[in-house]
């Protein structure tokens, strides 16, 4: 950009604090998007192996049911995989089986190291 001083005409070789400050603005606005979407596949990727366990452990309570007449509770991870059979090893998940009746029971899905509220949950109807 040209710029007339004093009669003579010069180019101007910098950039003003302004624009250097709304680059920023706008760089840091794309890094919190960026960080959000981040977040948001970290996690839909622990949601993931919840539902895939889940699964796993439906099934395995089924052929349980299937074998014995009756579905099993159990408190947590380690004692589904002792009473089903099973080999899990969730990294961010901690399950349960639990409210089981002759037709039917509640998977829960609680997120380690966070309180109960946190739950995500699986019916399996007979």
């Amino acid at each position: 950009m040209l710029r007339k001083a004093t009669g003579q005409f010069f180019l101007r070789k910098a950039f003003t604090m302004i624009e250097i400050i709304v680059v920023v603005i706008v760089l840091c606005i794309m890094a919190c998007l960026a960080f959000v979407s981040y977040l948001n596949y970290v996690n839909k990727a622990k949601s993931a192996e919840a539902s895939t366990h889940i699964g796993v452990i439906q099934r395995a309570e089924q052929v349980r049911k299937d074998i014995t007449d009756e579905y099993v509770e159990a408190k947590d991870t380690e004692g589904i995989n002792d009473v089903l059979g099973l080999d899990l090893r969730p990294k961010y998940y901690d399950f349960q089986v639990v409210g089981v009746t002759e037709d039917d029971f509640i998977v829960l899905a609680k997120l380690i190291g966070e309180k109960l509220e946190s739950l995500s949950g699986g019916v399996m109807p007979r």
